[in-house]
């Protein structure tokens, strides 16, 4: 039997166990382990999953992850993103559909000292959701602002899924944040206007609000936390973006930088930085462990020739006449589907490896493009059924009867063809991501 072939068997084994219930993290690292021991002979395959696992456990880089975890869950307990909300609200809440388009802002805003999905969703199920099934929201449409506006967080620096994205590539954390920034501040906005058309068609989803007055929007942003976020921001990313910091050390200033800010509000305590460490480190055991065993996975997928394989196979379509674009959507329509049964971070694990030579080396695009896209469509995927997990996370969260699957869902199609458009233009316009990293990183 050929290694091509052991390596397709592999493939649907681990398909196999994966839907059995094992979780992937370890069905991973079993059939990576038993597919080494068959390709190779027992000595080196041990030499190869002992020396997998010891690099990535060891690892200082793994290290920046943790430390931008410290700076979220801070920021999630100090209540930034009420504060946040507050802000946006008082401003555009009174247009149509207002208070969904804050929570797009305010979710983008804290995705920028957070960068995680469930961080957020946890945070502005209790922020934003009460607050427009009050004014009279549609639950289901308010829920799906909410699942959608948490996805920015994975776009906008710091994203945890940038982070492993790049530790799996080993490309540039500085550069991959910074590629983030136009298309998250695009798809911000982009989502704003969805829901404004979106509300055209249904007005009775969402009824206007009041107007705050002059005094009210001053005392938001008196009170608010933009000042506060915007501090955080500029002195840890900023810092890393002209060079003064390492991603790693980005992080730990950023921590610092909210525990200052905590400080400043008078709402510090050890408890509150403790029970961020804890959460931040087994968030971080959860990463290390997923990316060590699938480490061991890619090594038996490359031993295989699966990458080889496939790159032979698009070189012949590139050759039978087809177009580089129309390559890349289909591996982005595959990207897509995964999403919507995968989790994000397995889904890039899993499929660097095979697919990370072929849009890099073959059809020639950035590395910082495919990180971008791929988050992008695996995003897509959680608000979109079957298996669209940030609904699922936001309906435990908010716990309201009127409040469905079913609906959240249905009124997430708006949301679902801004990231396809965004994808699309990504596609057609790659310098959206590769032109400001270009040109901070050549003038610095």
């Amino acid at each position: 039997m050929s290694p091509l072939q052991i390596g397709f068997i592999g493939l649907l084994v681990f398909i196999i166990i994966m839907c059995l219930g094992v979780p992937i993290p370890f069905s991973m690292l079993l059939v990576g382990s038993f597919g080494c021991l068959i390709l190779k002979d027992f000595s080196v395959a041990r030499q190869i999953i002992v020396s997998e696992l010891t690099t990535n456990f060891t690892s200082y880089s793994m290290t920046v992850g943790a430390m931008f975890g410290v700076m979220g869950f801070l920021a999630n307990y100090t209540g930034v993103g009420a504060e946040l909300f507050d802000v946006a609200e008082k401003f555009i809440g009174h247009l149509r559909g207002g208070l969904a388009m804050a929570t797009q802002l305010a979710c983008a805003a804290f995705g920028a000292i957070c960068g995680s999905p469930p961080a957020t969703i946890g945070a502005f199920s209790a922020i934003a959701y009460p607050p427009m099934k009050k004014k009279g929201y549609d639950a289901g449409f308010a829920g799906a602002a909410i699942a959608s506006g948490a996805q920015l967080s994975t776009i906008i620096p710091p994203s945890g899924t940038f982070i492993i994205y790049c530790l799996a590539t080993n490309t540039s954390v500085g550069k991959m944040f910074i590629s983030g920034v136009i298309p998250g501040i695009l798809l911000c906005l982009m989502n704003c206007v969805a829901i404004y058309l979106y509300l055209g068609l249904h007005p009775e989803k969402a009824p206007k609000v009041e107007k705050a007055t002059k005094e009210e929007r001053r005392a938001a942003v008196k009170n608010g936390s933009l000042f506060q976020v915007l501090f955080v921001f500029l002195f840890s990313m900023g810092g890393m973006f002209v060079g003064l910091f390492t991603p790693s050390e980005a992080g730990a200033v950023g921590a610092l930088g909210m525990t200052i800010v905590t400080i400043w509000k008078k709402q510090f305590s050890f408890k509150m930085l403790f029970d961020s460490c804890i959460e931040a480190a087994k968030l971080q055991c959860m990463v290390l462990t997923l990316i060590s065993f699938a480490s061991v996975f890619s090594k038996f997928v490359n031993l295989s020739t699966i990458p080889t394989f496939v790159g032979g196979v698009c070189q012949n379509l590139l050759a039978g006449g087809m177009s580089h674009q129309v390559l890349a959507i289909c591996i982005i329509i595959m990207f897509f589907i995964l999403g919507m049964f995968v989790d994000l971070v397995s889904v890039v694990v899993m499929t660097v490896p095979i697919f990370y030579p072929i849009i890099v080396t073959i059809l020639g695009y950035s590395p910082l493009w495919f990180g971008v896209v791929i988050t992008l469509l695996i995003c897509l995927g959680g608000i979109t059924p079957p298996v669209g997990v940030s609904v699922f996370m936001l309906k435990n969260a908010c716990r309201d009867e009127d409040l469905t699957i079913a609906n959240a869902f249905s009124c997430s199609w708006p949301y679902f063809f801004t990231f396809l458009i965004m994808c699309m233009l990504l596609i057609f316009f790659p310098a959206i991501v590769t032109w400001l990293p270009s040109v901070l990183f050549q003038n610095l």
